[in-house]
């Protein structure tokens, strides 16, 4: 068996405990195996023939860097005193290759003379990678399987529904969600209780203004003070800080005075690590660091049509855009007012697209050209836009009548109507020889765009048909 980790990580070995309950485990690791040192017992609680234990090698070592090993499931438990059962060491693991030694013995040094089965352990060295940039509605639950609260999983889902999305441009109130992709933190963070207690110690988040105004201190976005303006979500080899411009939670200051993020706004956001034992200098030249600059917008919402104009006739659409993150909720609201009748009040909830659009539609087939409303869009109960509205004409409509003479003769008229008419008269004469013959005239103002003239002949054919059947 062979594992390769990065240096720092907290790593899983798996063992086979072939019936029995409990065994010894002896890690022979450079360093670390020295008369018995490195020793772990490993209990099978769950009795299904294996136990998975966790090994830290950040805190390899050390007897106050937290846990160094420890069984992966509840059921099961290892023992293992970080004083007395490993060889201390004052750096963390060097990269390289190491020996795994296992067996069912008591005794860790037959376990390095005659192991059961030996393993290879290859660890290889972190870095720093980069920070990318998300956004997301402000308020928004971004635990979206509503268990175990956010997570890596979690996020992943919501970017591809596309609630999610990459973006340096933050619209006031939007969540901005600093992504940061290292290696070999893990196990730092585990020895620190988690990555709210590991920021500060070994790695550190700043987000301080770029672009403060002339001879002022900077604003500074306190992430570690914000209390749920904040998520912290830590993935594999990539952690998350969410932050939600618009919660009164959120910890802005400038000058240690309170301050607020505004339109314009302009932060930098530096993820760096400063762990010694990490980058194994304490050198600060040496520290790692990635960084990523966003924006601040203020929100603008605007209908596609002011004032908006719908037909009487159903699946009506209005439709709009803004700069609110996709995934938004907003509800698009439209009544009537004057003296219109009859009195309407409806309301959809639309979702702001990747492209910033949204659309409703409605149905004002009970009302009548001339009527009129107000068309207002609402997020969280508040206007964000508005305008009027005006039910207007509908499609053409075409009519037609046919009527036949004393002498046979037969008069088809249609009639197009829109913004403009076009009446067409057909006249259809049985000769001698009972074939008929016509004659038609036509006068237009206005073609509204499309075939008034074909529907007219089409009706000539009809009339002409009705007065050959007749006779």
């Amino acid at each position: 068996m062979s594992y390769k980790h990065l240096a720092g990580r907290l790593i899983e070995t798996q063992r086979s405990m072939l019936g029995e309950p409990a065994l010894e485990i002896a890690r022979s690791v450079d360093g670390l195996s020295v008369e018995g040192d490195g020793t772990v017992t490993a209990v099978d609680g769950d009795d299904d023939g294996e136990v998975t234990i966790e090994f830290n090698t950040f805190s390899a070592g050390s007897d106050d860097l937290g846990t160094v090993v420890s069984a992966a499931d509840d059921d099961d438990s290892v023992e293992f005193n970080s004083s007395t059962d490993q060889t201390q060491i004052g750096a963390i693991l060097a990269s390289g290759e190491y020996t795994i030694s296992t067996s069912t013995s008591a005794d860790a040094q037959d376990t390095l003379d005659s192991p059961d089965d030996i393993g290879t352990l290859f660890i290889e060295d972190r870095s720093t990678d980069s920070m990318q940039l998300w956004t997301a509605p402000g308020g928004a639950d971004l635990d979206a399987d509503g268990e175990d609260g956010v997570t890596e999983s979690d996020l992943t889902t919501l970017i591809e529904d596309g609630a999610v999305t990459q973006d340096d441009s933050i619209t006031a109130g939007d969540y901005v969600v600093h992504q940061v992709t290292a290696s070999g933190l893990e196990g730092a963070i585990e020895a620190n209780g988690g990555l709210a207690d590991a920021l500060g110690n070994g790695v550190t988040l700043t987000v301080e203004q770029a672009n403060p105004i002339q001879n002022r201190d900077p604003k500074v976005i306190n992430v570690t003070d914000s209390g749920d303006a904040v998520t912290l979500v830590e993935g594999d080899g990539a952690y998350y800080v969410a932050v939600d411009t618009g919660s009164d939670d959120l910890n802005v200051t400038r000058s240690g005075n309170d301050a607020s993020i505004a339109a314009a706004d302009e932060f930098t956001a530096e993820f760096t690590v400063t762990s010694d034992r990490l980058l194994e200098s304490d050198d600060s030249d040496d520290h790692q660091s990635v960084n990523a600059t966003f924006s601040v917008e203020e929100a603008e919402t605007n209908l596609d049509s002011d004032p908006v104009s719908v037909q009487a006739a159903d699946e009506q659409q209005i439709a709009g855009s803004t700069n609110y993150a996709p995934g938004t909720e907003l509800t698009v609201r439209v009544r009537s007012t004057d003296d219109t009748q009859p009195r309407f009040f409806n309301t959809e909830t639309v979702t702001v697209q990747a492209d910033g659009t949204f659309n409703a539609s409605f149905n004002f087939t009970d009302q009548s050209e001339g009527d009129t409303f107000t068309v207002t869009v609402r997020k969280s109960g508040t206007s964000v836009a508005d305008a009027d509205g005006q039910v207007t004409a509908g499609d053409a409509t075409t009519t037609a009548t046919a009527t036949e003479g004393d002498d046979g003769t037969a008069t088809a008229t249609a009639t197009a109507t829109a913004t403009a008419t076009a009446t067409a008269t057909a006249t259809a004469t049985e000769a001698d020889d009972s074939t008929p013959t016509e004659t038609a005239t036509e006068t237009s103002t206005s073609t509204p765009g499309f075939g008034a003239v074909l529907a007219v002949i089409a009706l000539i054919g009809a009339a002409l048909l009705a007065v050959r059947r007749d006779n």
